[in-house]
């Protein structure tokens, strides 16, 4: 199955992968004319990151795989926002309160597009990214990552705020990802650590799109993943 990725700027416009290139290429060209390259090449490896970690299902898929989790009932709806009017007007409520995304993906899969929004806010006075993952203009899934936690007293002040919000017991560590918070309709928390701290919520687990997910994984599995002939010549020279 293949992947189509697309860019979406500020000013809306959608990007392909060669366009894509071709602006970055610009824009880091007049950067370091300016005196700017660090911090353009900064910017450049972040998004490089987001589409290698989107140009499969499998990050969805890995957050969901609780069986060897222990979970933790909470009687408090995890829900994005308790707006009524965000379940009628989801997309356009969130860039009436933060505004047009920082960045925009649109992943193509076997089972339909995925439109992921990404945003640099502020949660309290942490500065922290989120992402916000739509399946057929419906919330399926959002996170925060605390990439400016300066220290563990910091990390804890926020789990701490998490437990006390969906009243988990405080003697609990949540900072364990062999943990999770699921609620009554079937929506989870789950935190992961990779080099930031980053707490995830899927929104109902039992969903249609995550078994559609399921379901193109193992047909993926089953036909096997092969480097496609025209680009074997390219790997093999640069192996």
């Amino acid at each position: 199955m293949e992947v189509i990725l697309y860019f979406i700027t500020h000013d809306s416009q959608i990007l392909s992968l060669p366009q894509k290139d071709k602006l970055m290429k610009i824009i880091r060209k007049v950067s370091r004319f300016l005196g700017n390259k660090d911090s353009t090449e900064t910017r450049d490896y972040y998004y490089e990151k987001l589409l290698n970690k989107f140009e499969s299902i499998d990050p969805y898929l890995n957050l969901i795989k609780l069986q060897n989790k222990r979970g933790l009932s909470t009687n408090k709806d995890i829900v994005f926002s308790e707006n009524p009017e965000f379940s009628k007007h989801k997309i356009k409520y969130i860039k009436k309160r933060y505004g047009r995304p920082n960045y925009t993906i649109v992943n193509n899969y076997g089972f339909g597009k995925i439109k992921i929004y990404f945003y640099r806010i502020y949660l309290g006075d942490h500065k922290v990214n989120m992402e916000l993952h739509f399946y057929k203009n419906t919330l399926i899934m959002y996170n925060y990552t605390f990439s400016h936690l300066h220290n563990d007293v910091q990390k804890s002040e926020v789990i701490n705020l998490l437990k006390q919000k969906y009243h988990i017991d405080k003697t609990i560590d949540l900072q364990d990802t062999n943990s999770y918070i699921i609620d009554q309709k079937n929506s989870i928390i789950v935190s992961s650590q990779d080099i930031d701290f980053t707490i995830n919520y899927v929104l109902n687990i039992n969903d249609k799109v995550f078994q559609d997910m399921s379901e193109t994984q193992k047909r993926e599995v089953e036909q096997g993943k092969q480097i496609p002939n025209h680009n074997k010549r390219q790997v093999f020279v640069n192996l």
